[in-house]
């Protein structure tokens, strides 16, 4: 990948160069920008755009419809793909797989057990830190088995509450960050771009399309959702916005797969220690002696 300046891949994520170059798959934020207009100037059309609303309702039914039929094909000619990729591959194929998998696990064990230690230290010192790793193994075991961070819900909210969270700090912070705080995501979304990017001969040059694909793993792990394989939403990004061949996307859902688990895992525990960070930062470096939580109860 020859290196371009930064202000120019920001430009190209968000705009073509001509109008149908918005159809291509190469170019998926530009239609969704564009999808916006047209939807907002609908809505402010109140009772003289209902017409147009119901109309537009009724087309996203049809389209909604046909990719349910062509989904219930899709393991059908994912699982066809992959044999034509194992045929041809073979061996080198599993390796890379095994390979990424190796960096990948140590890393994001690593990370949680170093940075959220001191996150969870700045919010309350050494008994922050025990109290946090003593509570939240059970969420933790919860996001890890479902692969949801919004199923971990629950258990997160019981885990600040033994800990001296105020209810009004986590019942904020914790559904928030389900959908919004992805550490673990934003780590999958740069170990997949790299992975990709050695699969297709592709490196990144300069400093430049290093600062790219943090922003690339920024943007896409905020999009994705708080529900089990929502991480498709980023492999989409990363393929359209790197302009990898097509035929990478199911290399990459894959690498999303293997990597759900712990994934999901660090981006709940990681709301727990944020939830953590904002009392501290709110009501001060001895909220957990004062035990707000209790008092307030």
């Amino acid at each position: 990948m020859s290196e371009i300046n930064f202000g120019d891949h920001i430009v190209g994520m968000f705009t073509v160069s001509d109008f149908p170059d918005l159809l291509s798959r190469s170019h998926v934020l530009p239609l969704i920008i564009f999808a916006v207009f047209p939807g907002s100037t609908v809505s402010a059309m109140g009772d003289e755009g209902k017409p147009i609303a119901e109309g537009l309702t009724k087309i996203a039914s049809v389209f909604y419809k046909m990719i349910g039929i062509l989904m219930k094909a899709a393991p059908i000619g994912l699982a066809a793909y992959f044999a034509d990729l194992t045929g041809t591959y073979g061996s080198s194929l599993m390796g890379t797989y095994f390979h990424a998998i190796i960096m990948y696990y140590p890393t994001l064990f690593l990370y949680m057990l170093v940075f959220f230690t001191l996150y969870t230290f700045f919010a309350g010192g050494t008994k922050g830190g025990k109290a946090y790793f003593k509570n939240i193994l059970t969420p933790a075991l919860t996001a890890l088995g479902t692969r949801s961070s919004a199923a971990a819900i629950p258990g997160q909210m019981e885990a600040c509450d033994r800990i001296g969270v105020p209810r009004e700090v986590s019942s904020v912070v914790i559904p928030m960050g389900a959908t919004c705080h992805m550490d673990g995501s934003c780590m999958s979304s740069i170990f997949k771009i790299t992975v990709m990017c050695y699969v297709f001969n592709r490196p990144l040059n300069g400093i430049s399309d290093i600062a790219f694909a943090f922003f690339v793993a920024v943007c896409s792990s905020v999009a994705m959702s708080s529900v089990p394989g929502g991480g498709a939403i980023a492999e989409t990004m990363i393929i359209s916005l790197f302009g990898f061949l097509v035929e990478g996307l199911p290399i990459c859902i894959m690498l999303s797969q293997l990597c759900d688990a712990a994934t999901t895992l660090v981006n709940s525990s990681g709301d727990t220690a944020a939830s953590m960070v904002v009392t501290r930062l709110l009501y001060g470096k001895d909220w957990l002696e004062q035990n707000l939580s209790g008092k307030q109860e």
